[in-house]
């Protein structure tokens, strides 16, 4: 179960991982930023050794900082815009990961030992969850593609593999030559799963086709595995033509961060947005456009599209505060994800091709945090309220 609790995701909210700037930390509203940085899942061996510990020790930070707004006065969004909220029965802490074309849903949620299991919920809204064989330390579901075949991570009681479950119910399990432990991340078109493994030395990259032959690559350093932000959804994406983005470490601390792209002929390029120390791209679409955010040398988050011929726009919303983070983009250049604002609460956003912004929340949000959206417009996410948290999908 190590895999899942070092690497899988945003159970609870997107957070702040670094100490906010001087000017955020003042009376007010922007003091709740001030404990942000507990909000981050515990270091690898404090998740390896106790799972459950640091979980509630996120969940009671999570609480604090939702009490932090409410208490100067934050109060929750309203919205006239079409919400569905997402609860797996009996199950805590819904968490979509991701969303196909045709709207179906896939994610993970704990049940009340902490342990995650995956689900899938189809375009009618029949909510299924599901466990593959022998997952007795749980799964994630972590991907979907346009024909309903889903990516994760299933964990038994001494390691973590990579498991496919096809429309009908079919579950294949894997795992990368030499593979200590395999975390599957997207999913293309055509079904070639995109991720990373640990062997006994290092983490690398991994491609595995629609045939089950593997690829394994390696980008200039250590690729980038998230563990030490914490919580963030993603940090692999392949597009149809078997593109595949990441980020890999600069430094042995993973302090610094660059982005890469790989090509489907196995070429890999670099790049990072101007004024960045640390940069996480999250999604790629057709003909390699990237989105993603990048942590500058003041500790401030910002977006960025990185174009099919390199060139890279940076962006934050209207009224970001010390935060913008981007997770996903349409074919078309639309991005989907989240900024915090002066007014205290993560507000979900929407930003066009054309750089125009819509900003949302589902109602009674304090934190809402976007990470996929389709090829129709339809977006899937969390979102915590004043008691928990929940999925949700925000109809076009």
């Amino acid at each position: 179960m190590k895999a899942i609790f070092q690497v899988f995701w945003l159970f609870a909210a997107t957070v702040i991982l670094w100490p906010p700037p001087a000017s955020a930390q003042s009376s007010g509203v922007g003091g709740c930023a001030i404990p942000a940085p507990k909000l981050a899942l515990g270091a690898p061996t404090e998740m390896a050794s106790n799972p459950r510990l640091a979980l509630l020790r996120r969940f009671a930070h999570v609480r604090d900082y939702v009490g932090c707004l409410q208490s100067h006065g934050v109060r929750p969004a309203s919205a006239a815009e079409t919400f569905v909220t997402l609860d797996v029965p009996n199950g805590a802490f819904t968490t979509p990961t991701a969303i196909n074309s045709v709207g179906t849903i896939v994610g993970f949620y704990f049940d009340a030992n902490f342990v995650p299991h995956s689900f899938v919920r189809a375009p009618g809204g029949a909510l299924t969850p599901f466990d593959p064989p022998g997952a007795t330390g749980g799964s994630v579901a972590a991907a979907i593609d346009a024909a309903g075949t889903i990516t994760g991570q299933s964990c038994d009681k001494t390691t973590c593999h990579g498991f496919l479950r096809y429309r009908g119910g079919n579950f294949v399990i894997f795992d990368p030559p030499g593979s200590q432990y395999s975390v599957p991340i997207a999913i293309s078109a055509a079904g070639a799963v995109a991720g990373f493994y640990c062997d006994a030395t290092a983490c690398h990259g991994f491609l595995r086709d629609p045939t089950g032959a593997f690829v394994v690559f390696d980008p200039p350093g250590p690729i980038w595995t998230g563990e030490f932000y914490g919580s963030f959804p993603n940090v692999i994406g392949i597009n149809a033509d078997g593109d595949i983005t990441g980020a890999f470490c600069t430094d042995q601390f993973c302090n610094g961060l660059s982005g890469f792209v790989r090509t489907r002929g196995g070429t890999i390029a670099t790049f990072d947005p101007q004024g960045s120390v640390a940069t996480n791209p999250s999604d790629i679409k057709a003909l390699g456009a990237i989105t993603g955010f990048y942590r500058d040398a003041n500790r401030i988050f910002h977006g960025f599209l990185r174009a099919p011929s390199g060139a890279i726009t940076a962006f934050d919303p209207p009224n970001s505060f010390i935060q913008t983070l981007a997770f996903g983009v349409t074919s078309t250049g639309t991005i989907v994800g989240n900024y915090i604002g002066p007014d205290g609460p993560a507000h979900g956003f929407l930003r066009a091709s054309n750089g125009a912004y819509t900003v949302f929340d589902p109602p009674g949000s304090l934190f809402t945090t976007p990470v996929a959206i389709n090829s129709v417009g339809a977006i899937t996410g969390q979102f915590c309220d004043t008691t928990t948290c929940h999925g949700f999908l925000r109809s076009p």
